[in-house]
């Protein structure tokens, strides 16, 4: 249904598009602004120099703002601070990770003024968008006199299921996977995202390197890094062969990924913090059976569609994925109603009352 929004005008600051060419970000502001260009809603995107990323396709663009109304509303995709003459603000915080976790804080440079510019934003946001209620706790714990965050659950893409699509302009995106002689074409565990010390990909790579569970398949790793950092790779060397079956292939394309993860027998993720956890919805919105660490945001968007583990413990990483891999029938008839729960129409439908009720405050 097309939708014709005139109560307030919509500037996105495409910032994030200057930052990185992929990653969770990048997906999240290409579907939600392209699901708002599809719904008919004008949208001013301002668009930075360079740009490591493309921008989404879009029937309404400009790299300045047409007007500055009263009911001009201002979204930054990473915490750019609003232009004085726009009348209302959204920012959406995906997790409080910079504020829980004291290695990622520690990746911040002191003088850059980021943490400074997170905060500001937050504490003089019209509307905080977040993804979770356990983001929203966390939130609250940290700014307690910040607007009241408002839970708009991410939206999963339609090249996420458990079949390529009919439809070619998804189907382009899913047929070119990654060659399977990488991991001798046979089964195969998945990983998807950051390894950094939060991620705790660390405690998965342990559990992995049980015979045990390296018997159910190599292990592919996706992410930034095509290479073991050097904690992973001192594990690597300590199991004979194991550098043979665990493969870091970086960054892929959202149609690599999505054959990814039907083929997985298992997608792991031992994250000790999350705001959301959108690689293990888009996997089981794939089919693919999950084991992931037992924290809020996971159980809050998986609940028994996932089998969780304590991420400070090998052993139960290990037996969780044991159990995932038995559920493979019961991942795949699940994937339909995760869907049907993360679809991005329901996204779109909620930010724009997010943004007519701040242009109207």
């Amino acid at each position: 249904m097309l939708l014709v929004v005139r109560d307030f005008e919509l500037t996105i600051d495409g910032v994030v598009y200057g930052m990185q060419r992929f990653g969770g970000l990048i997906t999240y502001w290409n579907s939600l602004i392209t699901g708002l260009d599809e719904a008919g809603i004008p949208v001013t995107l301002l668009a930075p120099t360079p740009l490591k990323a493309p921008l989404p396709v879009m029937r309404f663009r400009s790299s300045q703002p047409r007007k500055v109304a009263r009911e001009s509303v201002f979204h930054s995709t990473y915490y750019t601070l609003p232009d004085p003459r726009i009348g209302a603000s959204v920012v959406t915080v995906h997790d409080m990770i910079y504020h829980d976790d004291p290695g990622t804080r520690e990746l911040f440079d002191p003088d850059s003024l980021v943490l400074e510019r997170i905060v500001s934003c937050i504490e003089h946001a019209t509307a905080i968008v977040v993804p979770s209620h356990a983001t929203a706790r966390r939130l609250r714990a940290h700014f307690p006199s910040s607007s009241e965050p408002i839970v708009v659950p991410h939206g999963v893409d339609p090249v996420f299921r458990t079949s390529p699509a009919a439809d070619r302009t998804v189907d382009e995106r899913t047929t070119h996977a990654p060659a399977a002689s990488t991991w001798g074409g046979g089964s195969y565990l998945l990983h998807v995202g950051g390894r950094e010390a939060y991620k705790n990909f660390l405690t998965v790579l342990a559990a992995y390197l049980d015979p045990t569970i390296s018997a159910l398949g190599h292990l592919i790793v996706v992410g930034s890094q095509t290479e073991p950092l050097p904690a992973e790779d001192r594990m690597l060397r300590q199991v004979r062969g194991a550098r043979d079956r665990v493969h870091f292939v970086g960054f892929v394309t959202q149609g690599h990924l999505a054959s990814l993860y039907r083929g997985a027998s298992v997608v792991v993720s031992g994250s000790r913090v999350e705001g959301f956890g959108l690689p293990i919805i888009e996997a089981a919105a794939s089919g693919a059976p999950v084991a992931c660490s037992r924290i809020d945001a996971y159980e809050e968007t998986l609940g028994d569609a996932a089998v969780f583990f304590d991420p400070e413990d090998v052993d139960s990483c290990r037996t969780a994925i044991e159990a995932a891999a038995t559920r493979g029938d019961f991942a795949r008839s699940n994937a339909a109603a995760i869907r049907a729960r993360f679809g991005w129409a329901r996204v779109v439908d909620e930010m724009v009352d997010v943004y007519r009720s701040a242009a109207s405050s």
